[in-house]
């Protein structure tokens, strides 16, 4: 389940997922108006869109499609240009907050979408019925397109200030803590295992513990999310307690001591809970908010270390920053 959450929001933070949907949908919506196209024919929709004069729906299909693709790369070049413009002003890390922003999606998803209709439609007005449902639909695709590029400006000069940044930033904390914490006032019983969170007043492992050391493997990363009910089913198949020494946010290492068991295990039994760890643990080459709400502590703290920097100097953003530490803080006192 952990495995499909961390896909899921590897998806919601791609460029392409989005657009690839608005392209399929517009092939789809072309072929579909050709068919419109052929029960139309003879109507009188075709002489008053002018239809039946082939040259002039190939022009405008041309002239949409060449528009649309023009219209996307200046949206694109305006997104790079956010990009560049936080991460040198603010913090490098803010950037993957542009990436999961569903308007930047769903923008270029229209102007693509646009575009492909319009491409078809034009190659596929060269034989068959006119085209006037095909027409409409260019009509109706540009006057959408043309409000999405003005939603997309107005959404890029709100976005793109500090003030909104932070708040982003801290209402996606926010709703981390809320999920990883939702059972607070459960009277359950806790689970046999026991985070290296809950146990953060330890020094650590001990290499002279009595029990067995459950190590990495091949792999390395950060940890993105931890499946807890994986593995405390895990443990209670080999009636053991394990204590689990890294948690979300923390770098392992190959070979690294990732948890320990209360007891001695015989070789297979061991290596049953040390695959039960490691499949446990989705790793990540880059840590993300989700599943990790100290992310989004670190990344309001290096915004305000970077605006109280000799090359910044913005001491209202380091209090705006300081503001959104408060604020998590007292979600979680």
């Amino acid at each position: 389940m952990e495995r499909l959450k961390a896909l899921s929001d590897k998806l919601r933070a791609s460029l392409w997922l989005i657009p690839a949907c608005f392209v399929v949908a517009g092939t789809g919506l072309a072929l579909f108006a050709r068919f419109l196209d052929s029960l139309l024919e003879g109507s009188r929709t075709n002489q008053l869109l002018g239809a039946e004069e082939l040259h002039n729906a190939q022009d405008v299909f041309s002239t949409v499609a060449g528009a649309m693709i023009t219209v996307a790369g200046v949206a694109f070049s305006v997104v790079m240009v956010a990009l560049v413009l936080a991460s040198n002003q603010f913090n490098p890390r803010l950037l993957r907050n542009f990436l999961r922003d569903r308007t930047d999606q769903v923008t270029f998803g229209i102007f693509t979408g646009t575009f492909v209709y319009a491409l078809i439609s034009l190659v596929m007005s060269g034989t068959g019925p006119p085209p006037s449902a095909s027409l409409i639909g260019v009509f109706v695709a540009s006057l959408g397109s043309i409000g999405a590029f003005i939603y997309f400006i107005h959404h890029m000069t709100t976005s793109i200030q500090v003030s909104s940044l932070i708040s982003s930033t801290i209402h996606e904390t926010l709703g981390v803590i809320d999920n990883l914490f939702a059972e607070r006032g459960s009277s359950e019983p806790k689970h046999s295992i026991v985070t290296g969170m809950e146990l953060a007043a330890l020094p650590g492992p001990d290499p002279s513990h009595s029990g067995c050391a459950l190590r990495a493997r091949e792999h390395d990363g950060y940890i993105l999310r931890i499946d807890l009910d994986a593995l405390k089913k895990a443990a209670e198949e080999e009636d053991v307690v394990v204590t689990l020494w890294v948690g979300p946010g923390d770098y392992v290492t190959r070979h690294q001591t990732l948890a320990t068991a209360d007891k001695d295990l015989e070789e297979e039994p061991q290596k049953r809970l040390e695959k039960a760890v490691h499949t446990s643990l989705v790793l990540g080459s880059r840590r993300d908010t989700q599943g990790d709400p100290a992310y989004g502590f670190r990344q309001l703290v290096d915004v305000a270390l970077k605006a109280v920097s000799p090359g910044v100097n913005e001491p209202y953003t380091a209090c705006n920053a300081l503001d959104g530490l408060g604020t998590l803080l007292a979600d979680l006192a």
